[in-house]
């Protein structure tokens, strides 16, 4: 997970990151420095005839002029109270930093997932499930900034923890031992006891998470039929029953995390206590005042710094498998998209041929040996019965799957493979209109011009659009397509409107060659043949494929396939 980690940061966040020891190492100082000041402090409080004993101090103080007429008692008051608030500023300064860095990260890691996995082959997006990128890109990249905060955290608390130990050793280095030996070895001990309990916690937790998103996902996208079906209660328990294991294991968590705090602050006063037993009944009571609170203001400290490491040893342990999902996806390879105003032109023909095709190796193919000829300008309707591969020859057709074997050529050059024009040369072409029009929650305007920036959007075309689609029937001026709301998924239009932006999309675009896949055949009769009607007026340059399982739909095709479930 570490190396994993460190692979993926820019070196931009690896030069950052040497920063950060320094000012761990700083605190630490600083902490060593708090700790030592508290025994002269606690000895002169207890006997002021002692100040000559401290050599250091007294040095220091008579080495700068502007403290010589000062009280030493209130010399070694500054003192202490300026070697605390240093380092108290300084591992506030060192948190601060280790936060916003770990933020930073955050940032990085989500958005180069978010690319990646946009920049994936067509192929790849239908093979996988969209709530694993997305539990990944938003929970799991979370979850990675938690860990990476946890393991500045576990750094500076060690480097923090070993010089409080040295500032008890300076005290008394036989209790000194004693103590570093009783946490070391109880906390260590806790950590065996509990790795396997948490290790089963990691995996079910990164496993639910997915599972948590997947029922969030499915229930609200299928919104209209759990209504009409009455089925709100199934999809209710689907994610109750991965949301509250979830919820009960990050309790668990917490618990595992929290508990060895309260009984090792139980244990510290027990060890406190014999301490003042021990050294009453040898009859030294007299020092024990700048010993015990010397101790008390070392454990104070280091209790909470033994804390912190076993506690970010725990979260590190509990989200190991979330973040090497992540990590995953940061990896994986990225497809290149050569995208540049370059068109691959069609002149006369698209080709296929003796294509055969299957999504996955070892697979029954979905089209075999399949052979079409679609002359520039022309109007074909390709039908048959779902499931006989007619969307696949639509994916094939734009480019967006390779055929296993055959050939399919735009003017007699391999769409796939020549050493003119690349497969992202090709899209431009395309003007691809869905069953399910994909919608953004903004307006009309923007939906139209799909996947344009509001401020880049043409007007023109955009008239152009929604005239040649028929929409200004719906809409009276291209203020309104700015301004009328189109809801999720476009749920504020009616069906034929949803086909009209997508053939206004289309248009806006300006490809040459129009796709209709099942564009039609969630619509009525009537609804249909006005779209239709829409679309037997494009320009005749326009090639046009309409695909659908109705023959009815096909009345204005030149020709029409059919093809045959293998």
């Amino acid at each position: 997970m570490l190396r994993g980690i460190w692979r993926n940061l820019s070196r931009k966040r690896k030069r950052q990151i040497t920063f950060l020891p320094i000012l761990i190492s700083l605190a630490a100082i600083f902490e060593l420095f708090s700790v030592a000041s508290i025994i002269p402090f606690l000895s002169l409080l207890s006997n002021p005839n002692k100040y000559n004993d401290f050599y250091l101090i007294k040095n220091i103080q008579n080495s700068l002029p502007i403290f010589d007429a000062i009280d030493p008692f209130i010399f070694v008051i500054f003192s202490f109270l300026f070697c605390i608030t240093l380092s108290a500023i300084l591992r506030l300064i060192t948190i601060s930093a280790s936060n916003y860095f770990a933020a930073a990260i955050g940032s990085d890691f989500s958005s180069k997932a978010y690319r990646l996995s946009l920049n994936q082959p067509y192929q790849v997006h239908i093979s996988r499930n969209s709530s694993e990128i997305i539990s990944s890109i938003i929970q799991n990249t979370d979850r990675t900034v938690f860990i990476v905060f946890a393991l500045l955290q576990f750094t500076a608390s060690i480097t923090l923890g070993l010089a409080l130990i040295v500032g008890l050793l300076l005290i008394n280095w036989v209790l000194s031992l004693i103590i570093a030996f009783i946490f070391s070895f109880l906390y260590l001990l806790l950590g065996y006891l509990l790795k396997k309990r948490i290790g089963r916690i990691d995996k079910k937790k990164a496993r639910l998470t997915i599972m948590q998103t997947k029922a969030l996902q499915e229930g609200l996208g299928s919104i209209r039929d759990i209504i009409l079906d009455n089925s709100q209660k199934f999809y209710q328990n689907i994610f109750t029953d991965n949301d509250k294991p979830l919820r009960f294991i990050n309790a668990t968590s917490e618990l595992i995390n929290s508990s060895p705090k309260y009984i090792f602050e139980l244990i510290t006063i027990y060890i406190i206590v014999c301490i003042c037993f021990f050294y009453n009944s040898q009859g030294e009571s007299s020092n024990i005042i700048p010993l015990i609170g010397s101790i008390l203001l070392c454990l104070q400290r280091l209790l909470p710094v033994f804390q912190n490491v076993y506690s970010c040893w725990v979260n590190i342990s509990i989200n190991t498998n979330s973040v090497l999902n992540l990590i995953k996806l940061l990896e994986q390879p990225e497809k290149k998209f050569f995208y540049n105003t370059k068109t691959f032109p069609l002149k006369n023909e698209i080709k296929l041929s003796n294509i055969s095709f299957s999504y996955f190796k070892n697979t029954k193919k979905i089209i075999q040996d399949f052979n079409l000829t679609i002359k520039k300008g022309e109007r074909i309707g390709i039908i048959g019965k779902s499931g006989s591969g007619k969307s696949t020859i639509a994916d094939l057709i734009m480019g967006l799957l390779e055929p296993s074997k055959g050939v399919i050529e735009i003017d007699g050059l391999n769409l796939h493979k020549n050493k003119i024009y690349k497969k992202e040369n090709w899209f431009s072409n395309i003007a691809h209109v869905p069953q399910e029009i994909c919608f953004s929650d903004t307006n009309i305007a923007e939906n139209i011009a799909f996947g344009i920036p509001k401020s880049k959007i043409d007007n023109k075309r955009l008239i152009k659009a929604i005239i040649a689609s028929r929409l200004s029937d719906f809409i009276n001026n291209v203020e309104e397509a700015y301004n009328i709301k189109v809801g999720e998924r476009g749920v504020q239009l009616s069906g034929g409107q949803r086909q009209r932006v997508g053939i206004a999309r289309a248009i806006y675009k300006g490809g040459k060659i129009l796709i209709m896949d099942e564009a039609t055949s969630a619509l009525d009769t009537k609804t249909e043949s006005e779209i239709m009607r829409t679309i037997d007026e494009l320009s005749s340059d326009l090639t046009i494929i309409i695909i659908t399982h109705r023959l009815s739909t096909l009345k204005s095709c030149e020709r029409v396939i059919e093809i045959q479930k293998i």
